[in-house]
């Protein structure tokens, strides 16, 4: 799945377990088989003092750009950052499943305001680092199961020939040979990507 990872930077400066539980959740991810966007986490935190408007700009649109072509948002919230809020606040109202992840030794106070949102896309977990891959796993295949929409779909018989000689040849089922057509199809398709920019 393609998830988009949003740490407070500041925990680099800081506090070095934030720092080091932010990396784990990024290689359990990997280490899970997910494609990771954690570009936020790789800033330094003294240039976010240096940059122009103009750039906060350009970070601003790369970054709900992103999220919107995410499947979902996995925000380690151990450390009050302004900045996670907002993109936990931005990915709910386009209604992206976000997990909210705390580290049980962390003191500092984010979870009440989180946990207080109630947003049926939002879920906060407590974790460890002994039970943060098995964490992670739950919740992404919970949330790839919410995800696969089922719908009918009535063909043509000459459709169907193809997809039986398609399935056969390709040792692939019928509705994953629909599926990556759709996928080329929309991966192509300008139109679409210009929405995407603008939902």
């Amino acid at each position: 799945m393609k998830i988009y990872f949003v740490a407070s930077i500041l925990g680099k400066k800081r506090d070095t377990h934030s720092e080091r539980w932010q990396k784990q959740i990024i290689k359990q991810l990997k280490d899970l088989g997910h494609e990771v966007w954690d570009g936020n986490f790789n800033t330094e935190p003294k240039l976010l003092y240096e940059e122009s408007e103009d750039e906060y700009v350009n970070i601003y649109n790369r970054n709900t750009k992103i999220i919107k072509s995410s499947d979902l948002v996995i925000a380690e919230v151990s450390m009050s950052d302004s900045g996670v809020g907002y993109e936990i606040s931005y990915a709910l109202s386009i209604k992206k499943p976000v997990l909210a992840l705390y580290n049980e030794q962390s003191v500092e106070p984010t979870a009440p305001p989180i946990i207080a949102g109630k947003s049926k896309f939002l879920t906060f977990v407590k974790y460890d680092e002994k039970n943060l891959k098995s964490t992670l796993d739950k919740y992404i295949g919970q949330i790839k199961k919410n995800l696969d929409s089922k719908f009918i779909l009535i063909i043509s018989s000459e459709i169907d020939r193809y997809l039986e000689w398609s399935s056969q040849e390709n040792r692939m089922h019928k509705a994953q040979i629909v599926r990556d057509a759709i996928e080329k199809v929309m991966n192509k398709d300008t139109d679409y990507k210009k929405f995407l920019e603008t939902a």
